[in-house]
């Protein structure tokens, strides 16, 4: 089964471990209706709406949440452009990438947000 999950940018400068497509990873998701909104600002309503969870390695889930194993599929990068004049959001620029490790990405005026992943699971997550 494949799920498409948010993985902040912060998350991975922080104190998560960078990864890559065709990289087995175990990660603790969880479902985030608060999430979901703000994303849908970000990456438009009709690939928000494909995002079921999101990566949380900072202790916002039940100590008993198990971690999803799966396979990293593909990458793609979130970008937003800094400095709008017109104060609304302005969509994200997506760009697939190969690895994700947080680290900054800005160019031409954008700033990384995160990173919308496939992950191949082999079984479903929680």
């Amino acid at each position: 089964m494949r799920v498409r999950v948010w993985v902040d940018a912060w998350h991975l400068r922080c104190c998560a471990p960078p990864f890559e497509v065709g990289d087995r990873v175990a990660w603790p998701l969880a479902t985030d209706a608060e999430q979901s909104g703000w994303l849908e600002e970000v990456l438009g309503a009709d690939l928000a709406r494909t995002v079921t969870f999101t990566e949380d390695h900072h202790d916002a889930l039940p100590v008993a949440t198990p971690e999803t194993h799966g396979v990293v599929q593909s990458i793609t990068a979130a970008t937003m452009s800094v400095g709008t004049s017109s104060g609304a959001p302005a969509p994200a620029l997506l760009v697939d990438v190969r690895g994700a490790e947080g680290g900054d990405m800005s160019c031409h005026g954008h700033r990384l947000l995160g990173y919308v992943v496939v992950l191949e699971v082999s079984a479903p997550a929680p």
